[in-house]
Order: structure tokens, then sequence, then C-alpha cells
């Protein structure tokens, strides 16, 4: 839970079948589905999500 006005952030972390961690060779695109919120820095590992208005958002 965020709280409007308030950040959060997080980190996708990619894995192979084996459960590996994979670091090299990958593309992000993070986005919010539905809901009032932004994020900054969508093409990185970790993004900052922001509460703009009450609710609930869905992201990807």
């Amino acid at each position: 839970m965020v709280r409007v006005g308030q950040s959060q952030t997080f980190r996708a972390l990619a894995r192979d079948q084996k459960n590996r961690q994979i670091d090299r060779e990958l593309l992000y695109h993070w986005r919010v589905l539905e809901g009032s919120a932004h994020l900054e820095h969508i093409d990185a590992e970790i993004v900052t999500f922001k509460a703009d208005e009450p609710g609930l958002c869905g992201w990807v």
C-alpha cells in the first residue's frame, strides 16, 4: 500500500527455468494498467511508483 503523495520502489527480478537470476540483455517496460498513479524510470530494473489519488492501481 502506498499513501497518496508517497512513493514506493519496486525491482524486477528475472529468473530462468532453473531459478537462476538473469541480469544481462534484458529490456524493461513498466506501466500502470488502471488507477491514478505514475511510474518513474519505466525502462529500468528499478521503478518508482507514486500514488496520485486514493484508490487501487493495477500495474505490470
